[in-house]
């Protein structure tokens, strides 16, 4: 409080009460605020926009030609970078680093005309698989339970999200249904079935050795990983080995020279941030190990693969991971 007032020192008394008095509004705005924020349950899907605008969207579009009949007479509305916010504000630059090109959108109701269960189709149109399965891995909710439906999916509470090819999709129910999210599965697994098949994309994923592996943990970074702005396009595998628990990272470069260069940039970014040395991995050729203060990071390059572990807790996780990643991009097995 002294600061305060002496920040508003040779005011009139009047102005100086007046401030005080909207600082501290604002911090009591803020308070609850977060407040607010610790209570949000993760699991449970929303967008805090609700229903767009009718100037945000162009109704009757694509995915009216191939989503399966809901009977509601409504079409779906689209969405391009410039009225993603209108949307889902606040989650827009997530699908904007991934590679975002349309999101089509739609409300639907089932159930009985007396009580009707509402929910929203969103169907994102990504530039890429890739980009589909980075925005579906960073979304993925806590406690979600996998679901067979399209390339890869899950279910938490009233979502059902899965992608297929580049198209990411979430179908939130407004409350907890089994009824609504087992008929969207339905149209879901419809929606699969009309898309042409696709082959050869995340292929990065077979790369994981199957030991330690904890299910569900694959994901996709596009842009500054592990806070290094040249390092991008990172798959991560979350293992759990002799007890410890740590993350596998493979990337796939332009070139064996490319993959070898951001080995060596990244492993020099790392030791000038923390001034430790690199120290080679015994049983894994060119690599090095980095303590990152008190974690560590193991890194090398296959070809034009470059791979590593991050964040393990001690040195022998770091570098037993290691070992296994490399035995199977030596030509080893990555599943039983």
């Amino acid at each position: 409080m002294q600061l305060l007032m002496k920040n508003v020192k040779g005011q009139p008394a009047s102005e100086s009460i007046l401030s005080v008095v909207i600082l501290l509004a604002l911090a009591a705005i803020a308070t609850a605020v977060w407040v607010t924020q610790g209570k949000f349950d993760e699991q449970i899907a929303s967008y805090p926009t609700g229903e767009p605008s009718a100037q945000a969207a162009e109704a009757g579009t694509q995915p009216d030609l191939f989503w399966p009949d809901d009977s509601t007479g409504e079409k779906f509305k689209t969405f391009n970078v410039d009225t993603l916010a209108d949307i889902i504000n606040g989650k827009a630059e997530t699908y904007f680093q991934a590679g975002f090109d349309k999101l089509f959108y739609k409300r639907v109701s089932l159930g009985d005309e007396s009580k009707p269960i509402g929910g929203s189709i969103y169907i994102f149109q990504m530039l890429s698989p890739e980009a589909a399965f980075s925005v579906y891995s960073t979304q993925r909710r806590p406690g979600s339970q996998s679901v067979a439906l399209g390339d890869s999916a899950y279910q938490a509470q009233n979502l059902l999200a899965f992608i297929v090819g580049k198209f990411y999709v979430e179908l939130v129910c407004d409350e907890v249904s089994s009824q609504w999210l087992d008929a969207m599965r339905d149209r879901g697994l419809r929606f699969v079935e009309n898309q042409p098949v696709s082959k050869g994309s995340l292929l990065e994923l077979d790369l994981f050795p199957a030991d330690g592996l904890i299910p569900n943990s694959h994901a996709l970074t596009m842009r500054d990983v592990f806070s290094f702005g040249e390092l991008d396009r990172v798959f991560t595998a979350g293992y759990m080995i002799a007890g410890h628990q740590t993350t596998a990272f493979i990337s796939v470069r332009e070139s064996a020279e490319k993959a070898k260069e951001l080995a060596t940039a990244y492993a020099n970014f790392l030791t000038g941030l923390t001034e430790s040395k690199a120290v080679p991995v015994e049983g894994v050729e060119g690599a090095v190990l980095i303590d990152v203060f008190g974690e560590y990071e193991v890194i090398f390059s296959r070809g034009e693969i470059l791979a590593g572990v991050h964040a393990a807790g001690d040195p022998k996780t770091a570098a037993d991971l290691a070992r296994l990643l490399a035995e199977v991009l030596d030509g080893g097995k990555a599943s039983d």
